[in-house]
């Protein structure tokens, strides 16, 4: 068998035939202004400009929704998902803590997938001005879960050894636990009143 180099992940992700590649995907010294002043000069590569200012749906789309039409306004049954993302890595991160502690690999990655679920809940799913356009029930629900997934997020930042890790999956698992009847609960009461 033939013993092939790997390529680095620059090379098969950046087309070769660009000159917007800079010596290291870390490399500081590389800017964005570079890359278009070689972009001009390039008819191969296109970048695009940032935005500039954050996408916002408008607020029209944003007043009055329900859960069933969640599209623009607070994602409860998505905040949902990543409750138990959130729980699920955490819970499987200890087995792999116990062996290696917490900064083994397999720890480290669960650590910022849940990080990350609970980035998206908050920033995305539970925006506040997406939980503002929720009305009563739904609404405080919505809150509930903000305030919770802040001491979560406190909780997951503090992780410095197993013993934390062991606490933040079990308060993990709890807010799971309490969270589902509460959804259930929501559901059926938004289903109920939407077939009076």
């Amino acid at each position: 068998m033939v013993n092939e180099r790997k390529k680095p992940l620059r090379d098969l992700l950046t087309p070769k035939n660009t000159s917007i590649r800079p010596s290291s995907i870390f490399d500081t010294s590389y800017t964005y202004e570079q890359a278009m002043k070689e972009s001009e000069n390039s008819e191969t590569v296109s970048v695009p400009k940032p935005a500039s200012k954050p996408l916002q749906p408008p607020i029209e789309k944003q007043s009055g929704a329900s859960m069933e039409q969640s599209k623009s306004t607070a994602c409860i049954p998505c905040s949902k998902a990543h409750i138990s993302a959130i729980s699920g890595a955490l819970s499987e991160s200890i087995r792999f803590a116990k062996d290696g502690g917490v900064t083994h690999p397999e720890v480290i990655d669960r650590l910022g997938i849940a990080t990350d679920e609970l980035a998206a809940m908050e920033r995305i799913d539970l925006a506040p001005y997406k939980i503002e356009s929720l009305k009563g029930e739904e609404k405080e629900f919505a809150e509930w879960i903000v305030e919770k997934t802040r001491d979560l997020r406190h909780s997951l930042d503090g992780i410095t050894d197993v013993n934390k890790l062991e606490r933040t999956a079990a308060e993990a698992a709890g807010f799971r636990d309490e969270f589902l009847p509460r959804f259930w609960n929501l559901l059926e009461n938004v289903s109920k009143s939407k077939s009076n």
